[in-house]
């Protein structure tokens, strides 16, 4: 019997391979969608927070993103801000890399809204 897994570049085995859309922010859900969408074997990881956030919450919610995307079934990930949230991108995606797995971010106010984000989104992914 042979298994068809995935191992990844830390040496955990995954069984699974998706690329991981992973909104810092709620309101940053829809462009995450919209990119996972357009991207065969993604996966959007929807929630509601990352806003108005007491610094403690801001730190679970950092190490709970970066867990998402440390998943051994997630191959890479495309990390979707708005540009104004609690929640530190470039901390989350710090974290993640440090599996050795390809992260990119879009920070939707930087690119200059909706359809640009999910265009790069796409790209990146």
């Amino acid at each position: 019997m042979e298994f068809m897994g995935f191992q990844r570049e830390n040496g955990e085995i995954g069984v699974r391979n998706y690329v991981a859309v992973i909104p810092m922010v709620g309101c940053a859900n829809e462009v995450a969608e919209a990119i996972a969408d357009k991207v065969p074997g993604s996966k959007p990881l929807l929630h509601h927070q990352g806003c108005c956030m007491i610094q403690s919450d801001i730190e679970v919610m950092e190490r709970t993103l970066i867990g998402l995307g440390s998943n051994p079934n997630v191959a890479a990930v495309v990390l979707v801000g708005l540009g104004c949230e609690s929640v530190s991108i470039d901390k989350v995606g710090d974290g993640i890399a440090e599996t050795g797995k390809p992260v990119e971010s879009v920070v939707i106010q930087d690119i200059g809204g909706f359809s640009k984000a999910v265009e790069k989104g796409v790209e990146a992914a």
